[in-house]
């Protein structure tokens, strides 16, 4: 993921984010849905009741120490023309 303040990039390529905190909280909800979704799937497999799951999952913290890159600039395809 990455951002840029350059409202003619976001124009030409709307799928990077405005700012570097929106980059960062798209990652950082990207990884604990993905997180979650495993352990509640590995938590049914065992056979755990849904409380035990919930409470499981109530304690887990994700920390992400990534920092997105700051996009300058971009030439994007427009892809094959249609007819």
């Amino acid at each position: 993921m990455v951002y840029t303040g350059e409202v003619t990039i976001r124009a030409e390529a709307p799928g990077i984010a405005p700012t570097k905190e929106a980059a960062k909280g798209f990652i950082e909800r990207l990884v604990m849905q993905t997180v979650f979704d495993v352990l509640e799937q590995q938590g049914r497999s065992a056979l755990l009741p849904d409380a035990i799951i919930s409470n499981i999952l109530r304690q887990i913290k994700i920390q992400i120490n990534y920092d997105p890159l700051e996009c300058k600039g971009a030439t994007v395809s427009k892809g094959p023309e249609t007819q």
